[in-house]
């Protein structure tokens, strides 16, 4: 079990680029502050958690699970206004964990099944100052929810030179991701639902050469997503409700919308060459490419990254 408690200060200073405040979208969208500020964010928080483990061990199988959550309120502060309350968060998350292996003499199988859902809910305090200048709540509004779950399955297939060090491993695995972000101007409700699928597998050979390893690895990854850009829901039949104007700049939703669900690939091919002796060092070489015409805000992305280090 875990019980934190925790308070943490971040500063918006004069002649920064244009910052949204709010996190959670889509009120970044709607509540900003201007340019010219110079703000201090004061963050405050109580997190409590726990989990629960149960390991088997058999002859030639391996089952390990874990089940935990944990439950975080948290208020923010700026120092605009002393001793008044910017915004108020609770939030809540459950997560299940399950691997299962099977281990030989020449391969090592694994699954691994992973789950995970959680709600978090923003209020806007409801406060008024008093005569001797101190503020006083009186209660809270609703302003914005973002709820959302996780759902992956992986599998991994290794084909040992021995018990620990395999010649050739092959990873796959699905995972599907839902989110729904809900903006409350009652009676009305502006909800963006989303639905993602991500496929990938990486595949992994080794070599042995003279005082050294030689390992080589490729991995793919496949992303699509969908979901409605922005949903009007009115709380209460039969109530006309006036027009409320929440974008400043909607093509900037548009073009976060389509880097939540457009289609995207990405590549990456590794080489690492390990030495022994008399030292043990690598060098790896590495290679990344994802593309994603239809975003413009991610459209293509390369990259070579070389890495030279010691290993002690």
């Amino acid at each position: 079990m875990l019980i934190k408690k925790k308070r943490w200060t971040i500063g918006i200073w004069e002649h920064m680029p244009f910052i949204p405040f709010f996190v959670e979208y889509p009120l970044n969208f709607y509540s900003t502050f201007s340019r010219d500020e110079s703000i201090k964010w004061c963050y405050s928080g109580r997190e409590i958690g726990g989990a629960l483990q149960l390991d088997i061990n058999g002859a030639s199988y391996q089952l390990f699970q874990e089940l935990g959550g944990k439950f975080v309120k948290q208020n923010i502060e700026s120092d605009r206004i002393h001793d008044r309350k910017e915004d108020e968060a609770n939030l809540w998350r459950v997560n299940y964990s399950g691997k299962l292996q099977k281990i030989s003499s020449c391969a090592w199988h694994e699954w691994n099944l992973r789950m995970s859902y959680g709600k978090i809910n923003n209020y806007e305090p409801l406060q008024q100052q008093q005569e001797s200048g101190v503020w006083k709540s009186y209660g809270k509004v609703l302003r914005s929810t973002r709820r959302g779950g996780v759902c992956g399955l992986d599998y991994e297939y290794r084909q040992l030179r021995d018990k620990w060090h395999p010649c050739f491993s092959v990873v796959s695995g699905l995972t599907y991701q839902y989110q729904e972000v809900s903006l409350l101007f009652y009676p009305i409700q502006y909800s963006q639902p989303l639905h993602k699928f991500t496929l990938h597998a990486t595949l992994l050979r080794n070599f042995i050469l003279p005082k050294a390893f030689l390992d080589c690895s490729i991995s793919g990854r496949y992303v699509i997503g969908t979901g409605t850009i922005l949903e009007e829901r009115n709380l209460t039949s039969g109530q006309s409700t006036q027009e409320i104007k929440l974008w400043r700049n909607s093509e900037r939703l548009q073009q976060n919308y389509d880097y939540e669900t457009v289609p995207r690939f990405a590549g990456n091919i590794s080489v690492t060459y390990t030495r022994k002796a008399p030292l043990c060092w690598f060098v790896r070489l590495s290679g990344g490419y994802e593309h994603s015409g239809a975003c413009r805000v991610n459209e293509n992305n390369r990259e070579i990254i070389t890495c030279i280090g010691l290993i002690f």
